[in-house]
């Protein structure tokens, strides 16, 4: 299909790529998450563990609160005030809001194709499309997604940038913000289910996509330079401007363009076997990845 950059045709790829582009996103930052190790603390009322060594003043309670949490599978903050410092939250949340742009962007692109006529939805039964136009299947899973996932982050963006910051050995900031986290990770995960609900219902319309092909071929106008510079041609890129900037170029025009140029045979042979369908680089391979 057709890519756009700056909303504009650029040059061909393919569905594959594209939507494997957002899974290896989403798997690098999985990895990433999954590596973040969450902690907790025993230290008393402003970390100097004051009760407890009063009470058994022999006890290792450094050694002692590591090893319990260790327990719970925890980490062990050492050094604490009345709560713990939230650094290490705060990395999580980070880590989801990074999973929760790529669900976004994803929607918003998927959306898109699907404005573009390149997707279409399946009717799932019992769906409402519009309450006036009978004909559509609104893309209502991408659009639950996106607000879900940018919701989670309005959350994750106030939780990150105000937890850190009690005041001296703590007031209240913790614990009302701490009250929202749940609902931070409940709406990305609703986030989630709605988009892989979407992804199921999606297909692809070969007929709009092939004569979009069909009917830009200016979309190679990359390819054609590309191959010209490496010959002594000179200026290709404002040969392609000229033949390509602001025009639709058909099949025949650019046949016409390789008759017409001045550069060796073996170079018009590799020019005629450039098209939109087979103009794709190695995006088969990297929709396997």
């Amino acid at each position: 299909m057709l890519a756009r950059t700056h909303g504009q045709i650029a040059v061909p790829t393919t569905a594959g790529k594209e939507l494997n582009y957002f899974a290896l996103r989403l798997h690098t930052q999985l990895k990433k998450l999954k590596l973040i190790k969450i902690g907790s603390k025993i230290t008393g009322a402003v970390g100097n563990h004051n009760a407890l060594t009063a009470a058994f003043p022999t006890k290792d309670w450094l050694s002692f609160s590591k090893n319990f949490l260790k327990k719970l599978g925890l980490e062990s903050y050492p050094l604490t005030t009345q709560v713990e410092p939230y650094e290490h939250k705060v990395e999580l949340f980070q880590a989801v809001k990074r999973v929760n742009l790529i669900i976004l962007a994803m929607d918003e692109d998927i959306w898109r194709y699907l404005a573009l006529g390149y997707l279409s939805l399946r009717d799932a039964k019992g769906h409402v499309g519009s309450s006036t136009m009978p004909q559509k299947i609104n893309p209502i899973g991408f659009e639950m997604s996106e607000n879900y996932a940018s919701l989670a982050n309005g959350i994750f963006d106030v939780l990150e940038k105000r937890l850190p910051l009690n005041r001296w050995q703590r007031d209240l900031t913790d614990k009302y913000l701490l009250r929202d986290l749940g609902q931070a990770f409940v709406m990305s995960v609703l986030s989630y289910e709605s988009a892989i609900e979407a992804l199921t219902q999606i297909g692809f319309n070969k007929g709009v996509i092939e004569k979009d092909l069909d009917n830009h071929w200016e979309a190679i106008a990359e390819g054609i330079q590309t191959i010209l510079r490496t010959t002594s041609y000179t200026q290709p890129y404002e040969k392609l401007k000229e033949l390509t900037r602001g025009k639709i170029v058909t099949k025949e025009s650019y046949e016409k363009f390789i008759d017409e140029i001045e550069v060796p045979e073996d170079i018009k042979k590799k020019l005629r076997l450039l098209s939109p369908k087979t103009y794709i680089g190695i995006a088969n391979k990297l929709a396997r990845i």
